[in-house]
C-alpha cells in the first residue's frame, strides 16, 4: 500500500510520490478532461459510450457549454494520440531499415 511502509504511514513526500497530473503526458490531459465531463453529466469515463444526455435540472447552456468543451478535449486527445502513432510509426520503419547485426 502506498503511505504505509513497515506498518508506519508516511507522507506523500516521504515517499517521493507524485500526483498522476503532474506525470500526466499531453495525450492523458485531454482524454482525462473528457472523461471528467462526462463523468459530470452522469455518464461513464468510457470514450467509446455514447455522450450523455442532459441531467434533470441541468441548464441547457450549461450542459452545451460541457458538450463542446467534451469535443474539443476530444479533438485535441484524438490530434495528440495520432501524434504519438505517427511518431511510433516513424521509429518502428527506421528500426525496420536498420541491418541485423
Amino acid at each position: 500500500m502506498r503511505g504505509i511502509e513497515a506498518g508506519r504511514f508516511r507522507c506523500r513526500h516521504c515517499h517521493r510520490l507524485a500526483y498522476a497530473s503532474t506525470r500526466a503526458d499531453a495525450v492523458d490531459r485531454p482524454r482525462r478532461r473528457v472523461q471528467r465531463i462526462r463523468m459530470r453529466l452522469g455518464g461513464t469515463a468510457n470514450l467509446q459510450a455514447p455522450f450523455p444526455s442532459k441531467p434533470p435540472r441541468m441548464h441547457r447552456r450549461t450542459y452545451w457549454r460541457r458538450y463542446d468543451e467534451a469535443a474539443a478535449a476530444e479533438a485535441a486527445y484524438t490530434a495528440a494520440l495520432l501524434t504519438v502513432l505517427e511518431q511510433t510509426s516513424a521509429r518502428i520503419e527506421r528500426a525496420a531499415d536498420q541491418p541485423l547485426e
